[in-house]
């Protein structure tokens, strides 16, 4: 399994991203901390395929795992998930 993470330098991460990829969707990197954590904003580009994509929780801890194993400096991985702040009709 890979990540893409479309960032600058995408060079200091592992390649990546058939995890989301197939659902219309991708990464930014917003950052690495310097306490191990990457900042990852979930891009989904086709919003009906906004349901496909596993959730947030899922996709960090198997982000976490993928870039651990080219770098083991990256503690967890923390993702801004848009579909949790999309607000539903009333």
């Amino acid at each position: 399994m890979t990540i893409t993470v479309y960032a600058p330098n995408s060079e200091a991460c592992p390649d990546r991203s058939s995890l989301v990829e197939a659902d219309s969707s991708r990464f930014h990197l917003d950052r690495a901390s310097t306490d191990g954590v990457v900042h990852l904003t979930l891009l989904i580009d086709d919003a009906s395929c906004a349901d496909c994509v596993i959730r947030r929780e899922i996709l960090e801890r198997t982000a976490a795992h993928v870039l651990q194993a080219a770098v083991p400096a990256v503690g967890r991985v923390s993702i801004v998930d848009p579909r949790e702040f999309s607000t539903s009709p009333t």
